[in-house]
C-alpha cells in the first residue's frame, strides 16, 4: 500500500468515526462590530435502575405444618423507555452455597427455599444468582409513585422444616436489578 493509499484509508477510518459518534461544529465568530460563534452542547444518559419499598420477611415461628411463605411488593424503577430489566438474586447463606436457604447462627443447619419473582405478568421462578427478564419497570418515578410494580416470595417446604433442628434461622437476600 503506497502512502497516498495509507492517507485515504486514514481519512475514511476518521470520517467513519466522527459519522457514527456526530461531529461537533463549533466555529468562531468573525471581526466585526459584533460576532457570533457556536459550540454544540452534547451528552448522554446511561441507563439507570433503582428496586425501593423492601421490607424483611419475618417469618415467625414455625407451627409444625405446612409450608412457611413470605412476599414483598416492590418498586422498580429504569430510565430506559422499554421498562425492561432483569433480576438477580442471591443470599448470605454459606452451606449451600449456590441455592437458596436460611441457616443458624453456628452454621450448622440450613433450610432450602424457593424464590420467585413477579413483574405483573405472573410468578416466574428465581434460580439462584441467574438473570431473570422481566418487564413494567416504572419509567417516570423512582418510587412508582408511592406504588408498587413488583413482587418477590419465598417459599419453605413443610418437609425441610420438620427435618430442621430446633434453632433460629436467617439469611439476607441481594436483589440485584440490572440491564
Amino acid at each position: 500500500m503506497n502512502q497516498l493509499q495509507k492517507v485515504l484509508a486514514g481519512c475514511g477510518i476518521a470520517a467513519i468515526a466522527l459519522a457514527s459518534h456526530g461531529a461537533l461544529a463549533a466555529s468562531d465568530g468573525s471581526l466585526g462590530s459584533t460576532s457570533t460563534g457556536t459550540s454544540d452542547v452534547s451528552l448522554s444518559i446511561a441507563a439507570v435502575y433503582q428496586i425501593t419499598g423492601l421490607a424483611d420477611l419475618a417469618l415467625g415461628a414455625y407451627a409444625g405444618t405446612g409450608n412457611m411463605t413470605g412476599n414483598d411488593d416492590v418498586c422498580v424503577y429504569t430510565n430506559d423507555a422499554s421498562g425492561n430489566y432483569n433480576v438477580r438474586i442471591t443470599d448470605s447463606s454459606t452451606l449451600s452455597a449456590a441455592d437458596f436457604s436460611v441457616q443458624n447462627a453456628g452454621s450448622t443447619s440450613d433450610i432450602p427455599f424457593t424464590v420467585s419473582w413477579d413483574d405483573g405478568g405472573g410468578a416466574s421462578a428465581v434460580t439462584y444468582n441467574t438473570q431473570l427478564a422481566s418487564a413494567n419497570a416504572d419509567t417516570s418515578s423512582t418510587t412508582c409513585s408511592g406504588g408498587t410494580n413488583a413482587n418477590f416470595a419465598v417459599d419453605l417446604l413443610q418437609a425441610d422444616l420438620q427435618a430442621a433442628p430446633a434453632d433460629s434461622y436467617s439469611t439476607t437476600l441481594t436483589i440485584v436489578i440490572e440491564p
